[in-house]
């Protein structure tokens, strides 16, 4: 249920340097004292065999890179095993791991969880910003573990006949696409200032560059029209739209495609 669950809301009103006022509002919720009802026992076990299963997965990545049934123990070992880049994906995988648990024991830890009374004291303020950070962080390091065992199921499938094909080709043309992301960013970067610059004193969606660089995204999937630009400025809308379709969609996503 909702038992002890909490929610800080934050209202701040920015001044951007185009000129323009940004108000935000972020709603953080966030549970306290988590393991006091029954279903929170059988969490807390999951939780507890996980921790066991992390903790059995590095004595055998430590062991592998230095053990070989060959030769046996050797500081040599140490090179064979980063020749291969699975392995890379396993030791990220086991240090988001870590840090997923890390987190998770500083959040049940914190003072907070051990030592808040409810009801509130009317006069009494509570600083809640530092565990909204841990609970933030501890959601993302999750995130990305997901992100992790996603790429490393293709470990597994490396050797199937169809499935292998897909890695291989993504593996050997690995170089030209780096390359390709590079040219990318640069020209994404560069059209988000533009905009920043031509739109950001009037449109909220181009007063900074992460939102422009995020309307951009919205521009390159139709979502984004030319209609909002127009309004601000004729000409440079449609120049800058015109350039944006023709560069970033026309030539690069095509020579991506193709």
């Amino acid at each position: 249920g909702n038992y002890r669950l909490f929610s800080h809301v934050t209202a701040t009103f920015k001044i951007l340097a185009t000129g323009s006022i940004d108000p935000t509002i972020r709603i953080d919720t966030f549970r306290l004292e988590n393991y006091l009802q029954p279903m929170d026992k059988f969490r807390l076990a999951l939780e507890i065999l996980f921790a066991g299963y992390v903790l059995v997965c590095l004595l055998l990545e430590a062991a592998r890179m230095v053990y070989a049934p060959e030769i046996g123990f050797s500081v040599a070992n140490v090179a064979v095993y980063f020749a291969k880049w699975s392995r890379y994906l396993d030791l990220a995988r086991l240090a988001l791991f870590v840090w997923f648990l890390s987190s998770w024991l500083h959040i049940c830890t914190h003072e907070l969880n051990v030592d808040l009374e409810l009801p509130l004291p009317a006069n009494k303020s509570i600083d809640f910003d530092p565990l909204i950070k841990l609970y933030q962080m501890h959601t993302i390091m999750g995130c990305l573990s997901i992100v992790v065992c996603m790429l490393s199921f293709f470990k597994y499938v490396h050797y199937s006949p169809k499935y292998g094909i897909l890695i291989r080709t993504i593996t050997f043309a690995a170089r030209d696409l780096l390359q390709y992301i590079c040219l990318f960013v640069i020209i994404w970067c560069t059209f988000a200032i533009m905009g920043m610059l031509m739109f950001g004193a009037a449109l909220k969606e181009w007063s900074t560059f992460r939102s422009a660089a995020h309307t951009m995204i919205s521009m390159l999937t139709a979502e984004y029209g030319l209609a909002p630009l127009i309004q601000v400025n004729r000409r440079a809308a449609v120049m800058f739209y015109i350039l944006f379709l023709v560069i970033v969609y026309f030539v690069l996503v095509n020579v991506l495609l193709a």
